[in-house]
């Protein structure tokens, strides 16, 4: 029982590793990558990438050792391990590890544990808030229809928003809807409707998942450029068809009606105002997609995956460093 947990052990700081590697890339990366101008796509691709990394950087790391492992358990490899002792770190399934676990590792694991726990319960709590705001809401609904994707609400307070991931709802309420004309209300709501069509919703829980692997100061950078991406992109779409002067001056009366107020799930008044109607106004011409620079990012990974196979035994001396073995 002592080996297993010995391996597994060794598995968890190699996951350790790879997860530090992953964020750093991605920490340093979004420090530079999104200045100047980019298109709203290439803004969701290179968001959207960076928020991956950490995961990514973790499976090829583990994934590569793993096979290595597995390779020299069925001979397709040379078995190095039989020149080591039997204290030596072995990532291998047929000499497994016999190190000494303490009490330092068991209070790390711990401490990872409840870690890892921590973040797992502030996320599922924010959501709980985040869905019971909305079906707040939806109890105001009009006629009450629970089929329909449009609903109004009886508020005074003005608002326009899009929520729910699997069955995402457009809501909204009267004290806006008052207070525009015929076609700015149809500009609101082909804005909204736009993110339900392009299944924004279920995108962005999946984004606000792999947040979680990033440190907060991370996370509010990329989740401030996945934001403004979608609410870009969106904007595109509606001004394709009501034109993007009028689109402008629709969101800059909502956003002086709704003063900031924040709302769950894709708000038509989210993101950054000022920036989202100079654009509309002042279109730059940029035509990156981000293809790139995901090309990179994965042949980058790649290249962690061969280094760390072809570097098997560096890996089982370091891990021997960090254990004391």
């Amino acid at each position: 029982m002592n080996v297993i947990l010995s391996l597994a052990w060794l598995f968890i700081l190699l996951a350790v590793g790879g997860w530090a590697i992953g964020y750093l890339a991605s920490e340093l990366v979004s420090r530079f990558v999104f200045r100047g101008e980019l298109s709203p796509v290439a803004r969701r691709s290179y968001s959207f990438t960076l928020a991956t990394l950490p995961l990514l950087a973790m499976a090829a790391l583990v994934v590569a050792v793993v096979v290595t492992a597995l390779g020299k358990s069925l001979g397709w490899m040379t078995d190095h391990c039989v020149y080591h002792g039997p204290g030596h770190p072995h990532l291998c399934f047929r000499h497994l590890p016999a190190i000494d676990l303490g009490v330092v590792e068991f209070v790390a694991a711990a401490l990872l544990l409840a870690g890892i726990t921590y973040v797992i319960i502030g996320f599922g709590s924010r959501q709980y808030r985040a869905g019971k705001h909305i079906c707040s809401l939806l109890r105001l609904v009009e006629g009450r229809i629970p089929d329909r994707r449009v609903h109004t609400v009886e508020s005074l307070s003005p608002f326009a928003v899009t929520a729910g991931a699997f069955s995402p709802r457009v809501i909204l309420s009267r004290g806006l809807l008052d207070r525009l004309e015929a076609r700015e209300r149809r500009i609101v709501l082909a804005h909204e409707v736009s993110h339900v069509r392009t299944r924004d919703l279920l995108y962005n829980g999946v984004f606000e998942i792999l947040l979680l692997l990033h440190l907060p100061v991370t996370a509010s950078r990329l989740r401030k450029e996945w934001r403004q991406a979608l609410e870009e992109i969106a904007d595109d779409r509606v001004a394709g068809h009501f034109g993007r002067e009028e689109v402008a001056a629709t969101l800059l009366k909502v956003f002086r009606l709704q003063r900031g107020e924040v709302m769950p799930g894709l708000s038509v008044a989210g993101a950054d105002a000022v920036k989202r109607i100079e654009r509309l106004l002042c279109p730059a011409d940029n035509r990156r997609n981000g293809r790139v620079f995901v090309s990179v990012s994965l042949a980058a990974i790649f290249a962690l995956s061969l280094s760390s196979a072809g570097a098997h035994h560096e890996l089982e001396t370091l891990l021997g460093l960090l254990t004391g073995h």
